[in-house]
């Protein structure tokens, strides 16, 4: 993981963070090894945009279906609380794939 970061900031300096995406590379190893490519600020701004990517699978988009099926939700929680379940099995089922490739 640590070489792929690596390569990735030498191939694309700062904007390497964004090559994070869909690797299964956890941010951390990017923000260990960014000192010596940015500033703090500068890495940041980028984690931002950077991580976007996944606040918005795993917080946004459900906030969002809570907000429109409310009512829904109300009279169905023992489905709800099994479909919440099921969504964050998928998601770390998905990542947890793509750990190491």
């Amino acid at each position: 993981m640590f070489n792929k970061v690596e390569e990735d900031y030498r191939t694309h300096g700062v904007s390497g963070i964004f090559y994070t995406l869909g690797t299964g590379i956890p941010y951390k190893v990017y923000a260990v090894l960014a000192p010596p490519v940015t500033d703090p600020v500068t890495f940041g701004f980028m984690s931002i945009a950077a991580r976007f990517e996944r606040m918005a699978l795993s917080w946004l988009i459900p906030s969002l279906l809570g907000l429109f099926l409310r009512r829904w939700i109300r009279n169905h929680r023992r489905l709800t609380a099994a479909l919440w379940l099921g969504f964050w099995v998928a998601t770390y089922a998905i990542y947890w794939s793509t750990v190491g490739s």
